[in-house]
């Protein structure tokens, strides 16, 4: 619990930006408590695939704050690797047989954080996971999809992800992600609903 305080402090100090600024009149935040984010908040489950490999995810999002904030838990497994996409990690990624052999062997963790820029109404969000990648992303809707761009500068790796809700118990979640190398990942998942989450 102490560490995630922490870890929402920093966000909340580096999304200032979103929300406030030095040379306008600061604005009562936007809310995310909309028909989209209220259909989002919950559990979901299902399968994933990517140039990683094949897996289950579970996803958990929580309405926070009065509904300026959404928090998603990610969490998946990674228990196949075909040979096929392990040769394709070491020749687009460089990644060795321990690295890989760590991947398989691990479970995915992610923390992510969206609000609402009250001045622009772009959706911006930061991005935590065990990889240890901070990612700053802003985005938009559209129809029944979220599109979001992901940068991480000081590594060289930014990407686009998309949320595209397919019914009220089922969404589909692709990312396409290109590395330092120049190289790109791509990854999907299609999860349905497991149970709903009191907003906190």
């Amino acid at each position: 619990m102490k560490k995630l305080l922490i870890v929402l402090f920093v966000v909340m100090v580096s999304m200032t930006s979103c929300v406030t600024s030095q040379k306008k009149a600061v604005r009562p935040p936007r809310t995310l408590d909309d028909d989209w984010g209220r259909w989002l908040v919950g559990e979901w489950e299902g399968p994933f695939e990517s140039t990683v490999g094949k897996g289950k995810n579970s996803i958990e999002v929580e309405l926070c704050f009065d509904g300026r904030f959404l928090i998603t838990k990610y969490r998946g497994e990674v228990p196949e690797i075909t040979p096929e996409r392990i040769q394709h990690l070491k020749e687009t990624m460089g990644i060795s047989d321990r690295d890989i052999k760590n991947i398989q062997n691990s479970i995915y963790k992610g923390l992510e954080f969206r609000t609402i820029d009250s001045d622009t109404g772009q959706i911006c969000g930061q991005w935590f996971d065990n990889w240890r990648p901070m990612l700053t992303g802003r985005g938009k809707r559209e129809g029944n999809k979220e599109i979001m761009e992901w940068e991480w500068p000081e590594q060289k790796v930014s990407g686009i992800r998309v949320i595209e809700k397919v019914s009220d118990d089922k969404f589909i979640m692709t990312g396409k992600w290109t590395m330092p190398n120049g190289r790109v990942m791509e990854d999907k998942t299609e999860v349905t609903h497991k149970r709903i989450l009191a907003e906190k």
